[in-house]
Protein backbone atom coordinates (compact mmCIF):
# COMPACT_ATOMS: atom_id res chain seq x y z
CA UNK A 1 0.00 0.00 0.00
CA UNK A 2 1.15 3.49 -0.77
CA UNK A 3 -0.68 6.65 0.22
CA UNK A 4 0.46 10.25 0.07
CA UNK A 5 -1.59 11.07 3.18
CA UNK A 6 -1.16 8.29 5.75
CA UNK A 7 -2.24 10.48 8.66
CA UNK A 8 -5.53 11.36 6.99
CA UNK A 9 -6.25 8.00 5.36
CA UNK A 10 -7.89 6.62 8.49
CA UNK A 11 -10.25 9.58 8.71
CA UNK A 12 -11.20 9.21 5.05
CA UNK A 13 -11.76 5.47 5.46
CA UNK A 14 -13.93 6.02 8.52
CA UNK A 15 -16.09 8.45 6.54
CA UNK A 16 -16.37 5.97 3.69
CA UNK A 17 -17.38 3.08 5.94
CA UNK A 18 -19.97 5.18 7.75
CA UNK A 19 -21.46 6.24 4.44
CA UNK A 20 -21.45 2.67 3.21
CA UNK A 21 -23.23 1.51 6.36
CA UNK A 22 -26.00 4.05 5.86
CA UNK A 23 -26.33 3.18 2.18
CA UNK A 24 -26.50 -0.57 2.84
CA UNK A 25 -29.06 -0.12 5.61
CA UNK A 26 -31.25 1.83 3.23
CA UNK A 27 -30.98 -0.88 0.61
CA UNK A 28 -31.65 -3.70 3.06
CA UNK A 29 -34.77 -1.95 4.34
CA UNK A 30 -36.08 -0.75 0.98
CA UNK A 31 -39.29 -1.94 -0.63
CA UNK A 32 -37.77 -2.00 -4.11
CA UNK A 33 -37.90 -5.23 -6.12
CA UNK A 34 -35.19 -7.63 -4.95
CA UNK A 35 -33.33 -7.88 -8.25
CA UNK A 36 -33.03 -4.09 -8.60
CA UNK A 37 -31.67 -3.74 -5.07
CA UNK A 38 -29.22 -6.62 -5.55
CA UNK A 39 -27.82 -4.97 -8.68
CA UNK A 40 -27.41 -1.66 -6.85
CA UNK A 41 -25.89 -3.52 -3.91
CA UNK A 42 -23.24 -5.13 -6.12
CA UNK A 43 -22.27 -1.91 -7.86
CA UNK A 44 -22.22 0.04 -4.59
CA UNK A 45 -19.91 -2.51 -2.95
CA UNK A 46 -17.62 -2.46 -6.00
CA UNK A 47 -17.47 1.35 -5.90
CA UNK A 48 -16.61 1.46 -2.19
CA UNK A 49 -14.00 -1.28 -2.58
CA UNK A 50 -12.44 0.73 -5.40
CA UNK A 51 -12.47 3.91 -3.30
CA UNK A 52 -10.80 2.22 -0.33
CA UNK A 53 -8.10 0.74 -2.56
CA UNK A 54 -7.46 4.19 -4.07
CA UNK A 55 -7.22 5.89 -0.67
CA UNK A 56 -4.73 3.29 0.54
CA UNK A 57 -2.85 2.94 -2.73
CA UNK A 58 -3.60 -0.78 -2.76
CA UNK A 59 -3.63 -2.86 -5.95
CA UNK A 60 -6.98 -3.23 -7.71
CA UNK A 61 -8.97 -6.17 -6.39
CA UNK A 62 -6.77 -6.61 -3.31
CA UNK A 63 -9.22 -5.40 -0.64
CA UNK A 64 -12.79 -6.32 0.15
CA UNK A 65 -14.53 -4.23 2.79
CA UNK A 66 -17.73 -6.27 2.54
CA UNK A 67 -18.13 -9.89 1.54
CA UNK A 68 -20.77 -9.75 -1.18
CA UNK A 69 -21.97 -13.33 -0.66
CA UNK A 70 -22.58 -12.68 3.06
CA UNK A 71 -24.31 -9.40 2.31
CA UNK A 72 -26.63 -11.13 -0.17
CA UNK A 73 -27.56 -13.64 2.55
CA UNK A 74 -28.40 -10.79 4.95
CA UNK A 75 -30.42 -9.13 2.22
CA UNK A 76 -32.43 -12.25 1.46
CA UNK A 77 -32.93 -12.94 5.16
CA UNK A 78 -34.15 -9.39 5.83
CA UNK A 79 -36.64 -9.73 2.96
CA UNK A 80 -37.99 -13.03 4.27
CA UNK A 81 -38.33 -11.71 7.83
CA UNK A 82 -40.63 -8.95 6.61
CA UNK A 83 -43.01 -11.32 4.84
Amino acid sequence: MDTDFPDQAGEVLLSLTQGLGETLAGMLLSNEPSQAVLQRLESTIAAYNHAVERVLGAPKGSLYIVDLATLKEWFESSRQDRL
